[in-house]
Order: structure tokens, then C-alpha cells, then sequence
């Protein structure tokens, strides 16, 4: 692996995993624990760590054919079910997640004895890991990685999702220390821009966020104007006029009107036509299934234009008479 590759591993490894991880915690949910072999621990400290591909690992050639054995499948399915019902009354429930795999890994690491320079290495990184899991699609900008960092603590994002635990005395061996130092480990560690704390920038974060989760970019704009659209046969009020400001397009305020989409201009309260190619089927699915649970939705949201034009009309005369 040359250093050029490593960002795009990261990546392959991170979206991987974060599609895999139930599968390959499953089998080993027991009582509300996770019992990993010490072997599949090792596998996966080096499938996250290694400069060795991911396709090239043994961990990834065995568990793709695990992931062709029913009876494998169905023992991690119905893990993953137990697992949602033993969640119910648990302060910290376990997850059958991609946080929980790095979490063993980095446990693993921290009991390493030997190679200790290389170990702070590998918990660093496995950092990486971590804060590509944290990003949220919402504006709000991570820096910690396992461990808070003061500055998200002062931007209050801490959320008390995860316990800080007591640090233990390594068991294992001083030989015994696991990926040794490597082109990936290095060029991450090593990087020039590392006072800008994470490995991504927070468009690549969204991007990988978004290549998982089905949902519209949080800083997505549109236009409050008025194109001409055959399509587009709402009946707007008739006081109502676009400002042609930019405002946020959000799922949760999209309504349809006959087979076009459509949101109230946060600012002005104008109807704007949201084109249909940026939203995606199961956007449009879930749009559809609001409309039917609520049928009043497209008359709620005109009516709510009308009155928004009529408060935002009142304001500007009011300003125009103060001054």
C-alpha cells in the first residue's frame, strides 16, 4: 500500500464494517455482552490497522463465506433482535454496531504491553474510526475521537452516549503487540495537517454519512423563486410572492401536491417546487407515507404560506412606519 491509498482504505474499511457489524457481532451476543475470540480480535485489528488491503485479509475471505451460510445469518439475526429487546432499561445498552467493534479493538490495544510507541500509534488512529462514526448530518462539528475533547465538552455536544472507563494494567505479554508499525498507521499519524485534529474534512464525513443513511445533506439550499414548471399546477395564495433568498431544504417540511414536491420558503413562506431528481426513492417513499397518514398536509402548508405572507407583510409596514 503507498501512502496515496491510505485515505481511500480508511474508507473502504470504515463502510465495510459500519454495513457488517451486526453480522459479525451476532454470533457472539450473549446475556448483554459481547464474548469475541481472542483470534477474531487479532483478525480485526488488523483488517482496521494493517497496510494490508481489506479484500487481501484472512478475516474478510472467511466471514464473506460465513456470510453465505444461513444458519450463521440467522444466528446473527436473531442476535440482533434479542439485542433490541434486552436494550429496554439500560443506562448504556450494547450495540450491535460499528462503535462497538472499534470499541474491542481499541480494548484489545490498550492491553497491549510491549511496542508502546506503536500502540499510542494505533489507538490514535483507530480515532479516525471513531470520529467518522460521531458525524451526526447536522452541523455540528466533532473533534473527539473515543474520548471527549475539551472543545466538543465546551460546545456542549457532549451527550453521555458512552462510559469513561477506569484504565486497567496490560495482561498481555511485552511480545505480544498485535499490527506493528506500517505505511497506513504512519501516514495517518504522521500527517502534516494534524492540527486540524481529524484525518477528514467535514464534507468527506457527510459524504461517507451519506453513502450509508438515506437522507438529504443538513446544508442542502434551494432557491425561493418561482420557475416555470408544467408540472407545478399548486395554487398558491394569491399574496404570496417569492423573496429569492436561499433557505435549507428539509425532508420533514417537503409536502406533495398531485405527483410535485414542494416546501414553504423559511423565510418568506412562499411554496417553492422542489425538483424531484435530489431526492431520493425512499425520500420520496417516506414523503408519501406523510401525506397518507396526514392528507391535510398540502392544505396546511398553503394555508400557513397565506398567513406567513400576511405576518411578513405587517412587520415591513410596521419597520416602514417606525422609520
Amino acid at each position: 500500500m503507498e501512502k496515496k491509498d491510505v485515505k481511500e482504505e480508511l474508507l473502504k474499511r470504515y463502510k465495510y464494517f459500519y454495513e457488517n457489524a451486526g453480522l459479525i457481532l451476532g454470533p457472539y451476543y450473549k446475556n448483554c455482552r459481547f464474548n469475541l475470540p481472542t483470534n477474531l480480535i487479532e483478525d480485526l485489528e488488523i483488517s482496521f490497522l494493517s497496510e494490508i488491503r481489506l479484500e487481501d485479509t484472512n478475516f474478510y475471505k472467511e466471514f464473506e463465506k460465513q456470510k453465505e451460510d444461513k444458519n450463521y445469518l440467522e444466528k446473527a439475526d436473531a442476535a440482533i433482535k434479542q439485542q433490541k429487546k434486552d436494550s429496554w432499561g439500560y443506562s448504556f445498552p450494547p450495540e450491535l454496531d460499528l462503535w462497538t467493534l472499534i470499541f474491542k479493538v481499541r480494548e484489545y490495544i490498550k492491553d497491549q504491553s510491549g511496542d508502546l510507541d506503536n500502540k499510542k500509534v494505533k489507538i490514535d488512529v483507530l480515532d479516525e474510526y471513531f470520529r467518522l462514526r460521531r458525524y451526526e448530518n447536522n452541523g455540528r462539528i466533532w473533534t473527539s475521537g473515543y474520548n471527549y475533547t475539551f472543545e466538543d465538552i465546551k460546545n456542549n455536544l457532549f451527550n453521555g452516549s458512552y462510559p469513561i472507563r477506569k484504565e486497567l494494567e496490560p495482561t498481555r505479554k511485552k511480545h505480544d503487540v498485535g499490527v506493528k508499525s506500517n505505511v497506513f498507521l504512519n501516514t495517518i499519524y504522521n500527517r502534516d495537517d494534524k492540527k486540524y485534529v481529524s484525518y477528514f474534512s467535514e464534507e468527506e464525513k457527510q459524504n461517507v454519512y451519506l453513502s450509508l443513511h438515506d437522507e438529504l445533506p443538513w446544508n442542502l439550499t434551494i432557491n425561493c423563486s418561482h420557475e416555470e414548471n408544467e408540472e407545478d399546477k399548486l395554487e398558491r395564495p394569491n399574496n404570496t410572492k417569492p423573496c429569492s433568498e436561499d433557505f435549507y431544504v428539509k425532508e420533514e417540511e417537503i409536502f406533495m401536491s398531485g405527483e410535485e414536491y414542494y416546501q414553504r420558503c423559511t423565510n418568506c413562506g412562499y411554496i417553492v417546487n422542489i425538483p424531484k431528481e435530489i431526492l431520493s426513492l425512499g425520500i420520496k417513499e417516506r414523503i408519501d407515507n406523510s401525506i397518507k397518514s396526514n392528507p391535510d398536509l398540502e392544505r396546511y402548508n398553503v394555508l400557513k404560506s397565506e398567513l406567513e405572507s400576511i405576518e411578513n407583510k405587517g412587520k415591513t409596514k410596521a419597520l416602514t412606519n417606525k422609520n
